[in-house]
């Protein structure tokens, strides 16, 4: 039976590249700035388009952000990669501290409270791939939008490359953050259709 180069080829030990040298085919033009691409443990993945839903989603939740934002609790960061040992994500949003310094620290995964992947076709990657990317970087809140499920699945307390604490939020349930615990929202907002109305400040 012949093997196709293909196949050969998908069997063969790929070398890893660094963040440096990342960062370095982009500077270069290497790797063009339109194209959708992530590092992910060495590996340069290629983005999924954004779909209507998907979009839809990422509107709601900034929306939902909103007040942390008003409030000082957390600067929203849509479409924002992060610089970690061995990988640049792109997640869809990000929440980092108020007091995160715009100039130089954006990247830093210290500075991160929550990290939000909108998932459709992605959810295996995201689930399979990118829990072991977040919970080793020590990003201490993960969600994942589940599109076709209808569900948060929210991962807490990262310990080595696995979170300990996990919790499947349904579109009936009222979803808290770890993190920022005075923080909750309606699962079935993060689906609406309708703009949440902004809450009054405390």
């Amino acid at each position: 039976m012949t093997t196709s180069i293909r196949e050969t080829l998908a069997h063969l030990e790929r070398r890893k590249i660094s963040v440096a040298e990342y960062e370095r085919m982009y500077q270069s033009g290497i790797l063009g700035n339109a194209e959708r691409l992530e590092l992910l443990e060495g590996n340069i993945i290629q983005m999924s388009a954004l779909g209507n839903m998907h979009i839809r989603v990422m509107t709601m939740l900034n929306a939902l952000f909103i007040p942390l934002y008003l409030e000082r609790k957390a600067i929203i960061g849509p479409q924002h990669a992060l610089r970690l040992a061995r990988s640049v994500p792109q997640p869809d949003l990000v929440l980092l501290r108020h007091n995160t310094d715009m100039n130089g620290d954006m990247q830093n995964p210290a500075n991160v409270l929550l990290v939000v992947e909108v998932s459709d076709s992605t959810l295996d990657k995201d689930v399979k791939i990118k829990t072991r990317v977040y919970a080793d970087a020590n990003i201490p809140e993960y969600w994942i939008i589940d599109i076709n499920g209808e569900a948060v699945l929210q991962y807490s307390q990262p310990q080595g490359k696995a979170f300990r604490a996990f919790t499947r939020n349904e579109k009936a349930d009222t979803l808290t953050s770890v993190i920022i615990p005075t923080f909750s929202v309606q699962v079935v907002e993060i689906f609406g259709t309708s703009l949440p109305a902004l809450k009054h400040l405390s």
